[in-house]
């Protein structure tokens, strides 16, 4: 009864060394080309009420964000996202994207740098690209560039950033 036992633990501990939750993901930043817009951009005047809102909040004089409050033209520019779909590790991922931006397609969206900031249980990946925009995505991994470093060049073609998960 005993060796039955010991081979039903030895044979389950085998089956979970070998299943997806020990395996590595592979992530890499996906060319923006590719990502599907799934939601709605802002009306201005939805942008203009939330920063009524946030600005109408009593805030100490000496923290007071200006850019936050006084010039609507940057915070539009900032607060006016939808949400996108992209494929990355194998599995599609939410990010934002500016829509000053649009829905077209970008002259180049091949990706030239990533960054990984991997705080604790999970890591935070950054895609950045030629048009000035940078994509996020958290990963409940932890997570680090192929090279070893914080943030990695991606060559000219954009496949060169890669970061390995477990």
């Amino acid at each position: 009864m005993r060796r039955i036992i010991a081979a039903s633990i030895i044979a389950l501990l085998a089956a979970l060394g070998s299943s997806n939750a020990w395996a590595e993901t592979v992530y890499s930043c996906p060319d923006l080309n590719q990502a599907e817009e799934v939601g709605t951009c802002p009306s201005k005047d939805d942008v203009m009420a939330q920063q009524k809102r946030l600005c109408a909040m009593e805030r100490d004089q000496d923290t007071r964000k200006l850019m936050a409050c006084d010039d609507f033209p940057a915070f539009f520019e900032r607060k006016a996202t939808s949400l996108w779909a992209i494929q990355m590790g194998g599995e599609e991922q939410l990010t934002y994207r500016p829509c000053t931006l649009g829905a077209k397609k970008i002259e180049n969206g091949k990706p030239l740098k990533m960054r990984v900031r991997a705080p604790d249980r999970f890591s935070w990946l950054f895609c950045s690209y030629a048009n000035k925009e940078t994509i996020s995505i958290k990963v409940d991994k932890n997570c680090k560039l192929k090279n070893g470093e914080k943030a990695m060049d991606c060559g000219p073609d954009g496949a060169a950033c890669t970061a390995v998960c477990e």
